[in-house]
């Protein structure tokens, strides 16, 4: 199950800043189709874009799981075994963007 709402505000017509959460509730390794493995933990991430629009372009900033939350985007599970293999999300990054009219 997965839950995601934001905000985004404009200000002096040329900024814009959002916030978005997530929320991924618990879910059981892939492969676990008989669900006898422990649940995988819920867990809740925030991401933010802060942008600047000219006349002739666009630039912005981002950081993505802004409170650094460590968690599994991908568990998988042994078919023969109650071992499971876990795949580590991204901690937080940053990105910036640009781009040009003309």
């Amino acid at each position: 199950y997965q839950v995601s709402e934001g905000l985004q505000l404009e200000f002096k017509k040329r900024y814009q800043f959002s916030v978005i959460g997530h929320y991924v509730g618990s879910t059981y390794a892939i492969n676990d189709v008989q669900n006898v493995a422990p649940v995988v933990k819920p867990y809740w991430t925030a991401d933010t874009k802060l942008s600047y629009e000219g006349s002739f372009f666009k630039a912005f900033f981002g950081v993505n799981n802004l409170f650094n939350e460590r968690y599994y985007t991908y568990v998988s599970k042994s078919s023969s075994s109650l071992t499971r293999d876990f795949f580590p999300a991204p901690e937080r990054n940053f990105v910036a963007g640009m781009s040009v009219s003309f």
